[in-house]
Formats: structure tokens, C-alpha cells, sequence
């Protein structure tokens, strides 16, 4: 997806460029699972974890847990806004959405559509809104791997 390509960009351009830490997998709860166990089989493996969304970072807590491993060994950061985000333990850091919104607009264009606009396509981007909680922070533990 376009969004996908944009966060896996930001990404690269954060770290440097270096790709080789990066997993291109399904949005889904199979592909967090599935890269985070890639990864952690690494040496050494990685110390955070970016999750391109809520499905995703739901396989990625599983993989940590079936590897006999703690969210907490790791810096954990997802995209939208869990409602259960603070249950967690720890609570996971997250980038928010505005899905509302998002779905809104969309609608707005849509219905536009629907009833004969034929102006281009174009792109509109909404903001997004990083909430820091525990899991991004460093521990003063040492990690269990």
C-alpha cells in the first residue's frame, strides 16, 4: 500500500538507508508474527521494534512471548491508536491517526464521485500524533536475550 511504502520510507531515512532490519509482510497479525520471529533470530537481534499497525503489533507481542522473550526486553512502537494500548504491559507507544477524520474525508470525496465530479485524483494527507508511553523508553534492566 501507498501508506505502507510512506512509513517504510520515513523509516529508512531515519536510520540511514540500511534496509536490512526491514520485513515486508501482510498488515496482519501472521505478518508481525512472522517478521519479528525473522528478526529475533538475528545476532544480535534487534533492540526496538517500528509495527506498521495494531494487527501487526499484536503478532509481534506474540513472537516475543513464544520466544520466551518480554515486551519489555524491547523498545515497541506502533502505528494507530490501540484503545488498549495502556493495558498493555508496558503500555505500548504508538503513532495515532486520525482515522475519524481519515474515513470523512474519503466519504466527502466519494460522494463527490458519486454525483459527477470528474476532477483529478488527488492526494490529501492527515497528520498524525506520536503518544509516548513505556515501551519506547529505555530500560534500566538488561534485556533477557
Amino acid at each position: 500500500t501507498s501508506t505502507g511504502r510512506e512509513r517504510a520510507d520515513g523509516y529508512l531515512d531515519a536510520i540511514g538507508g540500511s534496509d536490512e532490519l526491514l520485513r515486508w509482510v501482510d498488515f496482519r497479525v501472521t505478518g508481525g508474527y512472522s517478521a519479528t520471529h525473522s528478526l529475533l533470530r538475528l545476532h544480535p537481534p534487534p533492540d526496538a521494534f517500528l509495527v506498521g499497525n495494531n494487527m501487526m503489533m499484536i503478532g509481534v507481542l506474540t513472537a516475543i512471548k513464544d520466544a520466551g522473550l518480554s515486551p519489555h526486553d524491547f523498545g515497541l512502537i506502533g502505528f494507530d491508536e490501540l484503545a488498549w494500548a495502556n493495558l498493555c504491559d508496558p503500555p505500548l507507544s504508538t503513532i495515532g491517526q486520525p482515522t475519524y477524520e481519515i474515513g470523512t474525508v474519503a466519504a466527502k470525496l466519494l460522494a463527490a464521485r458519486i454525483t459527477g465530479d470528474t476532477s483529478p485524483p488527488k492526494t490529501i494527507t492527515l497528520g498524525s500524533q506520536l503518544h509516548v508511553r513505556s515501551s519506547s523508553r529505555k530500560s534500566e534492566q538488561p534485556r533477557s536475550a
